[in-house]
């Protein structure tokens, strides 16, 4: 290293030198004798050190040498039998500190050596086997124990003269919420603790071998492995070499809120044009004869235009799976997507979506739109799914209470069903299917077409801008991922503009405003709410 370099660093260290000296020994006049040994030994020998990085690490080398020089030249033959000494031990000494500090940073590195190599160095120097019996005990050769221990020699000698620092997560985790789009989400026990989403989020960047993955989360390798190996058979991680990354899209807060601004343009434009067209059709909609159609006004437009959104988004759904392929299989069977966000869902549009459900008969479907913006309103939650969606069929069929369903009462204690001595009713939208594959769909033709070519406009400009925040792997699917997350919040979107111009008022607490039903074969249901 040049002098001059090497001077402005031991100039800018030295206040650090000199504290650490003032904290292994007692006296003022001893810690200052102390840092000016160490700090001419660092002189002297610049010229060991190849660059910035190695600086530190031989920095305090040199400090810890320099002490144990120091105390071995300070004691005395024999330790004094005075008041120090507390039955027949002695107080514990300089020189055992920096022995148990060493032990300590060699425990240290042993906690981040990964797989066969913490292994076979354990067994070897711990628990004093034979590199034949490691070969026995690991099912691998004699040849690749004595590499696995000459390797592990030399990364812990490197750990151990370093300044090794645990990352951020090690004390401050990061938040790591997953979301599904697809057929079967059986990804989202696996997120039930704070250390798979962190590994996520930690090797999101760039590749991280175990043990820097172990620096980073401050969890010793060892109980990594099995976390690691969980999420790659999952296929949420990938192994190249001996290195990891994360394998799935995730989307930042940044770029959420960068691109909430970007879109406003956009939806501002097409809120506009979706109110003048669905005017248009309104007045002859309240004509149409449904379950549900003795709403009020306000509450009619938040059915009919829910209706319009979800069959434009189904649309749009099409024409991405026509731009980008269908979804890809995942590891559990179905077909979709596994992504998540590095927030606790702040920006989120929707508290969940469940869209055409129909039961076994094929008699009927309900669907449901959790739109956060009336959440006070509507926000139904389908605590043991098959229970929750059957209750909501049998209302919309109008079927006798099934004692058995314990999804039912809540349901209705939540005002999704109305139960009359046990014959229910559904406290939402019902259209017979007649009526909404014709005439409902026509008159709201062109407000679908409105809704459709904005959610393509908004996804497609979201794609190209997600992917910018992307590792190169994941950059083409985060532009499908894109799409399929802005198609759902371009529906939010424009309902929240229609809000601020006022077009629309916030629903009333009496009807479920945005989840309806159908009932296949039938004529006009028997009753209206």
């Amino acid at each position: 290293m040049e002098q001059q370099k090497l001077n402005k660093l031991v100039e800018a260290n030295m206040h650090k030198i000199y504290a650490w000296c003032k904290a292994k020994v007692y006296h003022q006049q001893d810690a200052e004798d102390l840092a000016a040994d160490i700090i001419c030994s660092i002189i002297k020998s610049g010229d060991r050190i190849k660059n910035d990085d190695a600086f530190y690490g031989y920095m305090w080398k040199i400090a810890r040498n320099s002490l144990l020089s120091y105390i071995s030249n300070k004691r005395q033959a024999d330790l004094p039998y005075d008041e120090t000494t507390v039955g027949v031990y002695w107080q514990e000494t300089d020189l055992d500190m920096i022995r148990r500090e060493q032990l300590a940073t060699l425990r240290r590195e042993l906690s981040i050596l990964s797989g066969n190599y913490r292994e076979a160095t354990v067994q070897y120097y711990i628990h004093s086997k034979s590199c034949a019996e490691i070969s026995s005990n690991l099912q691998i050769s004699v040849e690749m124990v004595k590499y696995y221990l000459f390797q592990s020699r030399k990364i812990l000698k490197e750990g151990i003269e370093m300044s090794r620092k645990f990352g951020e997560k090690s004390y401050a985790p990061g938040i790591f919420r997953p979301d599904f789009w697809g057929g079967n989400n059986s990804y989202r026990h696996l997120f039930k603790r704070k250390l798979p989403g962190n590994i996520l989020l930690a090797a999101f960047g760039e590749p991280l071998s175990l043990s820097e993955l172990s620096v980073e989360l401050g969890v010793a390798a060892v109980y990594l492995e099995d976390e690691v190996n969980i999420l790659c058979e999952n296929e949420l991680l990938k192994k190249t070499g001996t290195r990891y990354q994360t394998n799935i899209v995730i989307i930042p807060e940044d770029f959420e809120l960068s691109f909430s601004e970007k879109s406003v343009a956009v939806v501002k434009k097409a809120a506009s044009e979706l109110e003048s067209r669905f005017a248009v059709a309104f007045t002859e909609l309240q004509t149409l004869s449904f379950h549900g159609k003795s709403s009020d006004e306000n509450t009619l437009k938040w059915q009919f235009l829910n209706v319009a959104l979800m069959t434009a988004l189904l649309e749009a759904d099409e024409f991405g799976k026509g731009r980008f392929g269908q979804y890809p299989q995942l590891s559990n069977g179905s077909y979709g997507f596994v992504y998540g966000f590095d927030n606790d869902f702040a920006h989120h549009k929707f508290n969940g979506i469940y869209g055409d459900y129909k039961n076994e008969d094929n008699t009927a479907m309900v669907s449901v739109e959790n739109y956060r913006i009336i959440e006070d309103v509507q926000h139904f939650i389908p605590y043991e799914w098959t229970n929750a969606m059957n209750a909501l069929i049998d209302a919309i069929l109008e079927n006798e209470a099934d004692e058995k369903n314990d999804e039912l009462i809540r349901l209705i204690s939540e005002g999704y069903i109305i139960s009359d001595h046990g014959h229910l009713s559904a406290n939402f939208a019902v259209f017979p299917d007649a009526m909404f594959f014709g005439k409902l769909k026509t008159l709201l033709a062109p407000t679908i077409e409105t809704a459709r070519e904005t959610m393509k406009e908004v996804c497609l400009l979201a794609g190209d801008s997600l992917a910018t925040y992307m590792p190169e792997h994941l950059k083409e699917t985060a532009k499908q991922i894109a799409y399929i997350k802005y198609q759902m919040d371009t529906m939010a979107y424009l309902l929240e503009q229609m809000l601020a111009d006022g077009s629309l008022e916030k629903p009333a607490d009496t009807i479920k405003p945005c989840m309806f039903g159908l009932r296949f074969n039938t004529g006009i249901p028997s009753t209206t709410a």
